[in-house]
């Protein structure tokens, strides 16, 4: 028992806490006319930080109210090869075919104190 909770700490002194940072980004898609894209499913998205694929660990589809935009939330833990502790760029596209005029709107990326 002892030994598992020192290298529990010591695992959490190894490791900062940003390299397990868990992101949580609104995304909004759009058609080339401003209507909101309903019914898209994780496997429709590719979320890249600073180049790096990300795997989504949770997406949830928006409220399908129309009077209030449609907005998608991704979730994902922050690849731990990505050694960048200042600003990391988030890019998200679709990856479909039929979907290479949609616009994805969702903020640009985070500073890694974000999440601590």
């Amino acid at each position: 028992m002892i030994r598992r909770e020192f290298l529990g700490i010591a695992a959490a002194l190894a490791f900062p806490a940003w390299l397990h940072a868990q992101v949580k980004l609104r995304v909004a898609v759009t058609d080339r006319h401003g209507r909101h894209i309903r019914g898209l499913k994780p496997g429709d998205f590719r979320v890249l930080e600073d180049g790096i694929a990300q795997k989504i660990s949770a997406f949830e589809d928006g409220e399908s109210n129309q009077d209030q935009e449609h907005a998608y939330t991704i979730t994902y833990h922050s690849d731990p090869s990505n050694r960048n502790e200042g600003f990391r760029k988030i890019i998200i596209e679709i990856v479909s075919d039929k979907a290479k005029n949609y616009r994805v709107r969702t903020r640009p990326g985070y500073r890694t104190n974000e999440f601590q």
